[in-house]
């Protein structure tokens, strides 16, 4: 049950920035704004909006889950996270 909950929360929440911005260098400021209103209050996600957005990355969409070479594949680890790539530190 809390498997399928947690499903058609991410499947939520994916949807809501899946239309957002497609893999590219960065994520606009706009693109964060509508995907912390998207968390809808779970402090997770929020968080890792905030994250992403410190990291100047970009957003995946669409179940993507790797990077292109130069970036590395983020994500919190708690249910509602949303996943993106920034850039590799040296």
């Amino acid at each position: 049950m809390l498997t399928a909950i947690a499903s058609l929360f991410l499947f939520g929440v994916e949807s809501a920035y899946a239309t957002l911005a497609s893999p590219r260098p960065t994520t606009g400021p706009s693109d964060y704004i509508r995907l912390f209103k998207a968390c809808e209050g779970n402090s997770c996600c929020e968080a890792s909006v905030r994250d992403a957005k410190k990291s100047s990355g970009y957003v995946l969409t669409n179940g993507e889950t790797s990077c292109p070479d130069g970036y590395q594949f983020e994500m919190l680890k708690c249910m509602g996270s949303i996943r993106w790539c920034e850039k590799k530190t040296k």
